[in-house]
């Protein structure tokens, strides 16, 4: 008797487990990303009904997570590489003319800036190789536009 009992309790257990499982088949989560492995943009997608297999599918879309390995900001062409990184890393500057501000902000996930730099030419290097293995931050600002990379350092 006592073992009917325990099958049955746990078969309750498993079936209960299974409901919310069952439920999420509804709805899916997808990313994309660009050549570099960074996560650019995610789509909910989740479908609304009566239980009759009868409704509608909505997405919801957020806006980029990340700006790509190259972009344009300002009229400046920018390229991050290599990313990801054994520690030395840099922003390559194309379309520079003269007088043009451009600042780089190296911080950890957290906000501390490990590095703040000023383009003094077509590049702009960083060196993560005292720094732990994990992801960074870096901004950059030209002409009141600011783009975010995601840095990973092996």
């Amino acid at each position: 008797m006592k073992t009917i009992f325990t099958k049955a309790i746990l078969i309750l257990l498993l079936a209960a487990a299974a409901v919310p499982c069952l439920a999420q088949q509804d709805g899916t989560v997808s990313f994309s990303y660009d050549a570099n492995g960074n996560r650019i943009a995610r789509t909910l997608s989740f479908q609304r009904g009566d239980g009759k297999g009868r409704g509608d599918t909505k997405h919801i879309a957020n806006a980029p997570l990340l700006a790509s390995a190259t972009d344009t900001i300002a009229g400046l062409n920018l390229a991050l590489y290599p990313n990801p990184t054994d520690g030395q890393f840099s922003v390559g500057v194309g379309n520079v003319v003269e007088g043009t501000r451009l600042e780089a902000v190296l911080c950890t996930p957290a906000g501390a800036v490990i590095s703040r730099k000023t383009l003094a030419g077509e590049s702009i290097g960083f060196d993560l190789s005292g720094h732990a293995a994990g992801v960074y931050v870096l901004r950059i600002e030209a002409a009141g536009q600011k783009r975010i990379w995601k840095v990973i350092k092996h």
